[in-house]
């Protein structure tokens, strides 16, 4: 049997409380499996997760814009919809640790090296560090749907 996050080999109505962190989901297959009265609840990252990388990393990762469209698609099937966003300031103590977490996320410039990527570290720390740090904002949103009962 084959499985993946987005279509999982559940019962239908079978679970009160669906969880997403981070993960892609398929709302369809969410209401499939949700008890009536139920709740889905997600955190994701928002598409301007740390902008202020895309000058000395074009590359760097654009995630996809489900802040509107999940809650779009959960309203439109009459679930009770309550969505929050929070862009808050990161500060990176130095440029080694913000290169550190670049190699242990991957996804977030997609083919980072340090070695490759010297100069754009560099420029960016040049350009980027304040007091706190090298300060970056990151973009996270909070979904919230119950479905009807």
């Amino acid at each position: 049997m084959r499985c993946d996050s987005e279509r999982p080999p559940l019962r239908d109505a079978t679970f009160d409380l669906v969880l997403s962190r981070h993960e892609a989901i398929d709302p369809a297959e969410v209401d499939r499996v949700l008890t009536p009265g139920g709740t889905f609840l997600t955190q994701q990252v928002t598409p301007d997760y740390w902008p202020e990388l895309r000058p000395f990393f074009p590359r760097a990762t654009i995630f996809p814009d489900h802040y509107r469209g999940y809650a779009a698609w959960f309203e439109a099937h009459v679930y009770a919809v309550t969505l929050r966003r929070h862009d808050y300031r990161v500060a990176w103590e130095s440029l080694g640790d913000l290169v550190a977490h670049l190699l242990v996320a991957p996804w977030t410039i997609p083919d980072f090296e340090v070695e490759r990527d010297i100069e754009a570290l560099l420029a960016l720390e040049a350009a980027l560090t304040t007091s706190e740090g090298i300060v970056l904002t990151e973009g996270r949103y909070l979904l919230e749907a119950r479905k009807p009962a």
